[in-house]
């Protein structure tokens, strides 16, 4: 009978998404969800992580006996870690994940309704232990695009107080938008076997990653006090440090959580006040000065999307090609000083902006263009030649340290229907060979496409070129997946018009089919359609749009939404019935967890994700199909599946599960 649960039981069509909040409020005596403040989310923006003080409703002694709880199950020595089972073996971590501060956290980058994955880990350092090397972590699917805007976060948490000599986490504030190296990236960081690589398109040869340069931002260590949280932005370079004290022991619980609901204008899910970007002076400068790679027009693009909002800017545009012909579209502008590290913001535009030409060949002047592109299915940047003969080194990679001005171009790239168009024809390489993303700067034009406001998308033929580009036989396969990102990155615009979004839909759908022959392709058609299917459902149920429109706006939607859950579902079946040597776990992780993006619109597939939480062959899977029947109120099915699924905690880790 809560007037907040039946609202959003018709928009979600099960569980009040407040409710595991008001559990741990009722049991700690909490409030309700404690939202970040607009200094907060700019500041996660920028930096790339937060660090989240212990919430004052948890006693410290909590804390203290999941510490205890991690000494009994000898966690620190090799065979104890119990992996994914850790929730299951301590329990008590539910509860600060779902308290005031993580909970809020966590809506204020991901939206309400976010979802907890099934991987999580138990990282320990103890006394003699080394650095790691510095990384990103890889996604639980084995592979998946480097994101930009906060789809993907974690929250690392430490039961204990963390000094300096206990080896804390580092990070490399401000590059979680840097560093996309492709294939290296991907086999070093996720350490992926051979096999594993063969099936995804036949690396050779890859030796480890090289650190980031400094150009990066400034590493940083990040001391806590127990019960602290980190939550950092999924793609931030960062390690754990050495452990050089006598006899203290570091556990630290990561935990990953993943977006449900795509942004709406009509409700930003933090604290918002301010329609731009809060001041960078007082992020930078107020607790000293923080050194982050100058990217403003990424953290400006950022902000807009989290808002809902994909139009108003406050940048400076592009000489020949902005909006309002002088070369800017705003009052203010705010340049980095790269001598002291500092931001300044001045009253008047800066006096010349970069042609479109320049723009376009700072893209990509910093890789190397004599790299061999590549021979697989899948997607790469061109770093690294595919076949490196026996007993030879791969050759050293591309300089990294030139890559802020190629990402900081994609975005100005953005901002205008003529630069847009010409990222379009850069991603748009007709043949394999001359996809060497290294030489068109394709990743980074990707980027910056996805950036381009509503009002330029929706007036040009790019939605339809894109379509059509990405179900043709004439477009190579790494565009083909390109041209599918940036459709569902596109999402917010191309719902809000039937004719667009049917365009989009069709061809996302058939890019999905099993007629496409490249997995990754798929991978991002399947991803794109739970985007599109967010804004579709939550448009669908909005309430502030006239009951005539709304009445008009739920019929062209719910046409859309089942043709969407029509085509997740014919993947999800045929994934589940595939045999091991044809089937695809990572396609058949996206297409649930797009499936349960659907909301209320989901529920003809109950009985799928029922089967798919008993039978399907990938664990995760598994896991989001669970948690699409809780979203859905679906409690007997899903405590059904639990009781077969549930594990005993009390049994000893040295003796096995």
């Amino acid at each position: 009978g809560c007037a907040r649960c039946a609202p959003a039981r018709n928009r979600s069509g099960g569980a009040c998404p407040e409710h595991d909040a008001r559990r741990v409020a009722a049991r700690f005596g909490a409030g309700g969800p404690r939202r970040l403040s607009d200094e907060d989310v700019a500041r996660f923006l920028v930096q790339g992580y937060l660090v989240l003080p212990p919430d004052p409703s948890i006693p410290k002694s909590h804390h203290d006996k999941i510490f205890n709880r991690c000494v009994d199950l000898k966690i620190e020595q090799r065979g104890h870690n119990p992996g994914n089972n850790i929730l299951a073996l301590v329990p008590g971590i539910r509860d600060v994940m779902e308290s005031p501060v993580v909970d809020g956290a966590l809506r204020s980058v991901l939206g309400d309704g976010y979802r907890i994955h099934g991987h999580r880990h138990c990282h320990t350092t103890k006394p003699g232990s080394g650095n790691q090397t510095w990384h990103r972590d890889a996604y639980a699917s084995g592979y998946q695009r480097r994101q930009h805007r906060p789809r993907w976060a974690m929250i690392m948490y430490y039961p204990q107080d963390v000094t300096l000599d206990m080896g804390p986490t580092a990070v490399i504030a401000g590059s979680q938008y840097l560093g996309t190296q492709g294939h290296r990236d991907l086999i070093a960081s996720a350490r992926i076997t051979k096999a594993r690589c063969d099936r995804i398109g036949g690396l050779r040869g890859v030796g480890p990653a090289p650190g980031p340069p400094s150009t990066f931002g400034a590493k940083r260590p990040v001391t806590v006090s127990a019960g602290s949280c980190i939550l950092i932005h999924f793609d931030i370079w960062h390690r754990g440090t050495q452990n050089v004290s006598r006899d203290k022991k570091r556990y630290m619980f990561k935990l990953q959580a993943v977006r449900i609901h795509e942004p709406l204008a009509s409700k930003p899910s933090w604290n918002n006040i301010s329609k731009d970007l809060p001041s960078l002076s007082n992020i930078l400068e107020s607790h000293g000065k923080l050194e982050v790679p100058p990217l403003l027009p990424v953290w400006q693009a950022m902000w807009r999307w989290m808002r809902g909002s994909n139009d108003a800017r406050n940048t400076n545009g592009i000489r020949n090609g902005n909006r309002n012909g002088n070369g800017n579209s705003g009052n203010c502008s705010t340049t980095h000083d790269a001598s002291n590290g500092k931001y300044e913001e001045t009253k008047s535009p800066k006096p010349s902006q970069p042609s479109l030409a320049t723009l376009l060949t700072q893209l990509s002047a910093d890789l190397d263009t004599k790299r061999h592109p590549c021979v697989g299915t899948h997607e790469c940047v061109g770093v690294l030649p595919f076949t490196v003969p026996p007993h030879e080194e791969p050759p050293p990679l591309s300089p990294l340290s030139k890559e802020v001005p190629g990402i900081v171009s994609a975005y100005r790239l953005s901002e205008s229907l003529e630069s847009v168009k010409a990222l379009a024809e850069v991603i748009l390489a007709k043949s394999q060979e001359d996809q060497s993303y290294a030489a068109h700067g394709s990743r980074r034009a990707v980027y910056g496409l996805a950036a381009a406001e509503a009002s330029i998308v929706m007036r040009s033929n790019l939605p339809e070129l894109l379509a059509k580009s990405a179900v043709s036989s004439d477009t190579c396969a790494p565009a083909r997946e390109h041209c599918c990102f940036v459709l569902g990155e596109w999402a917010q615009a191309l719902a809000r018009e039937t004719k667009m979004a049917t365009i989009a839909v069709d061809a996302l759908t058939k890019a999905l089919s099993v007629e496409e022959k490249c997995s990754l392709v798929r991978i991002a058609a399947a991803e794109a359609l739970g985007s599109i299917g967010s804004v579709l459902s939550s448009l669908a149920a909005s309430a502030t749009i006239t009951d005539e429109a709304k009445s008009k706006a739920s019929c062209d939607s719910g046409d859309l939404l089942e043709i969407i859950r029509k085509s997740l579902d014919a993947v999800v079946k045929l994934e589940m019935d595939n045999p091991p040597s044809a089937a695809c776990p990572q396609l058949l992780q996206f297409a649930v967890a797009s499936l349960i993006r659907l909301g209320s619109h989901a529920r003809g597939s109950v009985e799928l994700l029922a089967k798919a939480a008993a039978v399907a062959p990938d664990r995760y899977a598994r896991v989001a199909a669970l948690e699409g029947l809780k979203m859905l109120g679906e409690t007997e099915l899903l405590a059904s599946q639990l009781m077969w699924e549930r594990m005993c905690t009390l049994t000893a880790v040295d003796h096995g599960y």
